[in-house]
């Protein structure tokens, strides 16, 4: 695989045919990852498109290149809504880079009873960051779609977003549930599904009980008990190979 196609780009200031990058973006283009200064290179503006990019020589110092093609890439099906109770900051950084390269539309933080350390009080401390981790998410897969992620929500109106979701498509891991294979033939046909992860601490009981009175689905997602961030990446995981395998029976 050569420079270009191991490489992509992320560039949210696009105008007709010319993208603008951070200079330090390409920069590191060229003189860290050694690209032709009048090559090619591929850049994604996290809404789903895929840009063909020329660089020139003044690319160094301006920032700008010239989009040769561009293409658009339909989001993966299901689209997946991850609602995942807040564990420690390290863990959140780490859950929210692996949700966006697997493709996860979005990613909602949840403060639930058994949240701790409420690093989350300052989030717009932390949100840069947290964007930046995203960015370098689907940099790495090539994913050109950025996942949506407001600030934290509490409990109750997360539960209010899930209102909006057919209860049938809202799963929550948790041990005690039915094995994940006893859903998968379903989900591959519906339009999205929402993924709920408790926190370190678990959901409390009350917390249980909402979702069981909405008659969300209960999955155990592995023989032992998983952290939050690993949760997350296995519950979706299986989807998107629930949806795979359906694929390539087609």
């Amino acid at each position: 695989m050569d420079k270009y196609e191991h490489f992509i780009f992320f560039v949210d200031k696009i105008s007709g045919n010319r993208a603008l990058f951070p200079k330090e973006e390409i920069a590191h283009a060229l003189s860290v990852l050694r690209m032709d200064s009048r090559g090619r290179l591929q850049a994604t503006d996290g809404r789903g498109n895929i840009y063909e990019c020329a660089i020139a020589p003044e690319s160094a110092v301006t920032g700008e290149v010239q989009i040769v093609t561009s293409r658009a890439i339909p989001r993966l099906a299901p689209e997946l809504y991850v609602f995942i109770a807040l564990p420690d900051r390290d863990a959140f950084e780490s859950v929210v880079t692996d949700l966006s390269a697997m493709g996860a539309a979005k990613i909602v933080p949840v403060v639930s009873r058994y949240c701790q350390n409420a690093w989350w009080e300052r989030w717009e401390k932390h949100a840069g960051r947290l964007k930046r981790k995203m960015i370098a998410g689907i940099k790495q897969s090539h994913n050109p779609w950025l996942p949506d992620m407001p600030g934290p929500v509490l409990f109750t109106c997360a539960l209010t977003e899930l209102g909006a979701f057919d209860n049938r498509h809202c799963i929550v891991a948790e041990q005690s549930g039915v094995p994940l294979n006893s859903i998968r033939a379903v989900l591959p046909d519906v339009a999205k599904v929402a993924c709920i992860i408790g926190p370190p601490g678990g959901f409390s009981q009350e917390e249980t009980d909402c979702f069981k009175s909405n008659g969300f689905v209960f999955v155990n997602i592995a023989p032992y008990r998983l952290r939050t961030e690993l949760a997350a990446v296995v519950l979706c995981g299986n989807i998107i190979q629930a949806q795979t395998e359906q694929n390539s029976r087609h």
